[in-house]
């Protein structure tokens, strides 16, 4: 799922050359699905049968046999990211075939090691079977020394292309056949950089640790695109979730990427690796957009496509379409419950509240065991009904994680509540910030509403002198300017404040970016209430109220933070008019 990063938005408001492949006719007439799938696979995870510490090799090996299927455009293949999550415990092919809506599923096992002469073997066992009636199609045992591995996994890809009926030309049989490297060790470092850049929850550690491998695998061979295109991909994710916003990472993302093309012009990894760089680090939509198109040619099958279009398609403003590109990937991948969050985030955005709270019960129903669209949920029972006994009880389920959107939303609800000696309470124990310099804005705001001034000036003033700090390493980062601007209209520091939360604007407009832009209103909105200047403070709301944003009239009637304004006539007509169209 993409991030979002919602900072006090949410309160004052708130990721082989191409196979033109031959289709043999076979007798009686087959379904093709709406993208043109005769038939559909899954690559279920190749068993490790060595010890442990292989994992990464063996999936390592399936990732490598997929996306070589994957590249058969009439051939629709589940995910990577389905099949690996997919838990077939007890389960029947028949089964397994109806959970991921497949007719054939290739499982196998992986053992690697030296034999007896003190040579490196790998011994790999593929099988193909029929989820219908769960016949064996084909199966094999390939014997080999380390360095066939990639004859192997072309081998099996081959064949069981053949097997479904398909046909490669000459020209793609030898696109199949081709060697990533010839480096056995940096292929090995490859693996590792795959397997921690495919953990699911992004951490900081994961993704450095990623860099580190892919930047072993480059050292030892120049030449190995593949790895370039990891290393911009994981650096542009550092970025993306702000673990790192410094230049000298945006250039390493895009010098990386630039580096794969460089080496292999037609890469579809690299051409995705510089779609992601744009997006990721600079917002550059058409430029993403252009590279993500090149490389789903030759990637149909890859979920993180559509998702990624999908995510711009939205920030665009064409919510409609994002949620049509978000469902496509969640057919690529129908294991992945962050796709189902994504649309019901898309929803949400949209005012579409009812059908947000069906996606997000489809995502918890499939992995309970996350904690997004719980959190998602909760918001959207406060934004749709202004209910936060149903908000409560669904944060009650929520599983905890280290993370810094589920310590705010558990503050933010506190806050409606207007308990705020839990808020303090929060904030001293596992809140975590998004930027330094939160933690003392949160307090000073909680101290305010209490009414205890002199805690909340002291409480101010750390805030802005952090956030000063951040400003000048991050000049451009329209989140702090927003913050910012807040901690100064809490200090009686009008023009400053008022400065701070327009330049957050024109940073980061709703022009630009539909889907977080309106948080940077809000908080306009909320320097100009703390100022006093209630009718431009209205005057936000209202725009934010036409427009699709995560404001709603149900949450402007709780927030106790917008008190000031319940005694002016305006704010009760503008929550009346829009009470009619916001379902």
């Amino acid at each position: 799922m993409e991030f979002i990063l919602i900072p006090l938005a949410i309160l004052i408001t708130a990721f082989f050359d191409i196979l033109i492949i031959q289709q043999i006719e076979a007798p009686g007439a087959e379904t093709v699905s709406e993208h043109g799938w005769r038939k559909k696979i899954a690559v279920l995870p190749f068993d490790n049968l060595g010890p442990p510490e292989d994992d990464y090799f063996a999936m390592g090996i399936t990732e490598e046999i997929t996306s070589h299927l994957a590249a058969v455009r009439e051939l629709g293949v589940i995910s990577r990211t389905s099949s690996e999550q997919y838990d077939r415990t007890g389960k029947t092919i028949r089964q397994v075939g109806e959970d991921l809506g497949v007719d054939y599923v290739l499982e196998g096992s992986v053992r690697w090691g030296r034999d007896t002469g003190g040579e490196n073997r790998v011994r790999i066992t593929p099988q193909l079977i029929r989820t219908s009636d769960d016949i064996y199609l084909w199966s094999n045992r390939y014997d080999r020394v380390i360095e066939d591995i990639f004859d192997v996994q072309s081998d099996i890809a081959g064949q069981v292309i053949r097997q479904l009926g398909f046909i490669l030309l000459e020209r793609e049989q030898r696109a199949l056949e081709v060697q990533p490297t010839e480096n056995l060790d940096a292929y090995h470092a490859y693996l590792r950089g795959i397997d921690y850049l495919n953990r699911p929850d992004d951490t900081e550690e994961e993704l450095r640790l990623a860099v580190q491998m892919f930047k072993r695998a480059v050292e030892l061979d120049s030449g190995f695109a593949l790895a370039f295109a990891g290393l911009s991909d994981a650096q542009s994710r550092i970025i993306h979730y702000e673990f790192d916003l410094t230049e000298a990472c945006k250039q390493e993302a895009k010098a990386a990427a630039e580096r794969a093309l460089k080496l292999q012009p037609e890469l579809p990894e690299a051409h995705l690796a510089l779609g992601k760089f744009y997006y990721f680090c600079h917002k550059d939509y058409d430029r993403a957009l252009k590279e993500l198109s090149i490389a789903e040619k030759d990637l149909p099958n890859d979920s993180e496509i559509p998702v990624m279009i999908g995510a711009i398609r939205r920030r665009q403003g064409n919510f409609e379409e994002a949620i049509s590109y978000f469902k496509k990937a969640f057919e690529l991948s129908p294991q992945n419950a962050s796709f189902l969050t994504d649309i019901g985030t898309t929803y949400f955005i949209i005012r579409r509240y009812p059908e947000a709270e069906n996606y997000y019960n489809r995502s918890i129903s499939l992995a309970p065991d996350q904690a997004v669209a719980y959190l998602w949920k909760a918001w959207n029972y406060v934004l749709w009904q202004g209910s936060l006994e149903k908000a409560c009880a669904t944060l009650e389920e929520t599983p905890k994680t280290n993370n810094a959107w589920y310590s705010f939303v558990f503050y933010v609800m506190e806050v409606l509540e207007r308990n705020y000696q839990a808020a303090l309470k929060r904030l001293s124990s596992d809140f975590v910030e998004f930027y330094t310099g939160e933690k003392a804005l949160w307090t000073a705001l909680i101290y305010q509403q209490m009414n205890e001034n002199n805690l909340a000036r002291a409480s101010f003033d750390s805030a802005r002198i952090q956030l000063e700090n951040e400003v000048k390493k991050y000049p451009d980062n329209p989140g702090i300017h927003s913050l910012l601007g807040i901690a100064n209209a809490g200090l009686g520091r009008k023009k400053e404040a008022i400065h701070e939360g327009k330049l957050a604007m024109e940073l980061y407009p709703v022009s630009k970016d539909a889907l977080t832009g309106p948080d940077y209103v809000f908080n306009l909105a909320r320097i100009f209430v703390m100022v006093g200047e209630y009718d431009a403070a209205l005057d936000q709301i209202e725009y934010l109220l036409s427009i699709p944003s995560s404001i709603s009239v149900s949450l402007l009637r709780i927030d106790p933070t917008l008190d000031p304004l319940r005694s002016h006539p305006r704010f009760g007509r503008l929550l009346e008019k829009h009470s009619q169209t916001d379902s």
